[in-house]
């Protein structure tokens, strides 16, 4: 049995520069990183994020299997923190870890992931060609692109792709513990800064479709923004949970969108809903 690695090491005891993976403490595998306060969610959420509810269930009698999340990610001993850290909790199974596109596929066609958190960056390929490939043989799969890059056009590739949640490195490692629940839970999660750099960069290739929308379907897309979850929609409109997924999925269909992230993106840069109101955390 390999030795079981500590949070800033590799199993050898080697140090990893920037890679302090505990929860106040930024995802990196650069160099020089400063650590940062931890936050409890991630700062903008589409679909409220759910906590760990398996403690819950077991109390009230419930057994609720953990989720199976693939990690892909060419820094094989950043991997190995965050497979310590994700595997961490009761409710989460790090059920493979890939270092390039090619393994990542076989893994995933071996044991399917109920989540897949995958790097922009890999020896054979880019994160998003991976996630466009993940999403044609994974309909079920929810994606995350964990990366160190910020910039408009990966942002956007990601989102095109189909990917959910989009965390950058420099964040704290319990958003991507958060991001990993949330978008499982059937939401999304980017913070307002790289929503609101996204916007310009997208068209709208269907303007009529966006009049379509009916005033239910406009109220569910709202309440998404706001960061509600499928079963709390259901609630709060007294409707069913498959209700509020047909909803969800025509609206995808009119806004021409491949996410929830997506469909919320382009709905709040035509002003089809107002943008959520909760505050941006601070530095």
């Amino acid at each position: 049995m390999s030795p079981r690695a500590s949070p800033g090491r590799s199993t050898n005891g080697e140090r990893v520069p920037g890679c302090v993976l505990d929860a106040g403490t930024p995802i990196s595998d650069g160099e020089n990183v400063v650590s940062r306060p931890a936050r409890s969610r991630p700062t903008f959420v589409i679909a409220e994020g759910i906590p760990d509810i398996s403690s819950l269930a077991r109390r009230r009698g419930f057994r609720i299997p953990p989720l199976n999340v693939l990690i892909v990610d060419d820094h094989r001993m950043f991997t190995e923190l965050l497979v310590q850290v994700l595997g961490g909790h009761r409710d989460i199974v790090v059920s493979g870890v890939a270092h390039t596109a090619a393994q990542a596929l076989k893994s995933a066609r071996a044991d399917p992931p109920d989540v897949v958190v995958i790097d922009y960056r890999l020896p054979d390929g880019d994160g998003a060609t991976l996630a466009a490939e993940l999403r044609r043989e994974h309909r079920d799969a929810h994606l995350v692109m964990l990366t160190g890059l910020q910039d408009e056009a990966t942002i956007r590739e990601a989102v095109a792709a189909g990917c959910s949640g989009f965390v950058t490195k420099d964040r704290a490692v319990d958003e991507l513990l958060e991001s990993v629940r949330t978008v499982h839970a059937g939401g999304a999660s980017i913070s307002p800064a790289l929503l609101k750099r996204l916007l310009p960069s997208l068209q709208q290739d269907n303007p009529e479709g966006t009049t379509s929308l009916t005033s239910r379907e406009l109220e569910v897309l709202q309440l998404l923004i706001e960061g509600l979850s499928n079963r709390t929609i259901a609630e709060r409109l007294f409707i069913s949970n498959h209700t509020v997924r047909n909803h969800v999925q025509r609206i995808l269909t009119k806004l021409g969108a491949h996410s929830k992230l997506e469909a919320v993106a382009v709905a709040t840069r035509i002003g089809l809903v107002r943008p959520s109101e909760r505050p941006e955390s601070r530095e």
